[in-house]
């Protein structure tokens, strides 16, 4: 029998939640998340050449999200291990590492990152030039930086690329060309989409909330980084909300112009590659970031580093339950960074490699 009083009351409530989210989600949903440590001070300072730049002769902790780690830095602005004389001054190096934020080791102490590792197992005399949110653009400008002008001297150079540089160097591009045309590039195609359900997310906060997290209930915390459409690591195997082919074309424009400065240099460039967590549960081990660079390694590399098979354990592909393990086991917990032993799963590989 149909009960009219049991669908009043059914709808009642339901109006009533939306009422209070709209009144209160936002406060409700700030008192529920847990707050993160701020880092109070950067231990970057802003270039003109390269955009930023680590701070010289540091010492000092700092926190990224809850992982409290320290980091030291030389009168070249390298990372460093914090046991070394930071006023040192070396200019000769064997390779220099270049990357973002998993090759600056964040969130780790420099001896528990993959290029900490390395250089202490290994007689060479290595530079880290690493830092939070390069890209490509950055790593050619600031390696024709440190080679021209300060006068530092290498025998190769490995430039750690990672998923995010496609969008991080098509957002520099827009926010260099602020014409009303490239605005319009980016997202175009999605604006019409998303605006209306951003307007509803918005309005009903912890309604959004909820149902995301259903949605998601099996992915990790924090959800949003676990999904199929994480934008800094989804393009190998999803649509994404920007011009993917002008990021690309981007990515391998600066990449071309540190091959031939390098070339005229008489110095090996090497690229390394390697996979996040949404890589693990959505891709597989033949992604299309992989073809993308290695092909580009073809006539350019001394070196190509492909770190998919290490991860994927050489499976085409990984069930859920494996992706889930692997994460736990190799990634910072709730981040998409690489944790102590998966930088020492990389340092290894990279070790046995140049010991044979």
């Amino acid at each position: 029998m149909f009960n009219k009083s049991l669908v009043f009351i059914i709808i009642n409530s339901f109006v009533l939640l939306l009422v209070c989210d709209f009144l209160f989600g936002k406060k409700i949903l700030k008192m529920i998340n847990e707050p993160t440590k701020i880092i109070e001070t950067k231990p970057t300072d802003k270039n003109d050449i390269f955009d930023y730049n680590f701070k010289k002769n540091l010492d000092k902790i700092f926190f990224y999200s809850k992982f409290e780690y320290r980091i030291c830095t030389n009168s070249l602005s390298l990372r460093i291990d914090c046991s070394k004389d930071t006023k040192m001054i070396e200019k000769d190096f064997d390779i220099l590492f270049i990357g973002d934020s998993f090759t600056e080791g964040i969130g780790l102490d420099y001896n528990d990152t993959f290029v900490g590792i390395f250089e202490n197992n290994l007689k060479l005399n290595i530079g880290n030039l690493g830092v939070s949110s390069y890209s490509p653009y950055n790593y050619y400008k600031k390696i024709k930086y440190y080679i021209d002008e300060l006068n530092i001297n290498t025998k190769e150079v490995i430039v750690f690329l990672d998923l995010s540089d496609a969008e991080n160097d098509f957002d520099r591009f827009i926010k260099k060309n602020k014409s009303s045309s490239l605005q319009q590039v980016s997202k175009v195609e999605t604006k019409d989409r998303y605006n209306f359900r951003l307007k509803l997310r918005k309005m009903f906060p912890l309604t959004f909330e909820g149902l995301f997290f259903l949605k998601h209930y099996k992915l990790p915390n924090p959800k949003y980084r676990y999904v199929t459409n994480y934008s800094l690591s989804a393009w190998p195997y999803t649509k994404v909300d920007y011009d993917l082919n002008k990021a690309l074309n981007l990515n391998k424009l600066y990449m071309t112009k540190l091959y031939e400065y390098l070339k005229e240099k008489n110095i090996d460039l090497s690229i390394a590659v390697y996979p996040y967590p949404n890589t693990l549960i959505y891709d597989n081990i033949n992604s299309n970031y992989v073809n993308l660079w290695e092909n580009f390694c073809l006539e350019k590399c001394k070196n190509f580093f492909n770190f998919f098979p290490l991860f994927f354990e050489n499976k085409n592909k990984l069930d859920f339950k494996e992706a889930l393990e692997k994460i736990s086991l190799y990634y910072l917990d709730g981040d998409m960074h690489f944790n102590k032993l998966g930088n020492k799963k990389i340092a290894n590989d990279l070790i046995n490699f140049f010991k044979n």
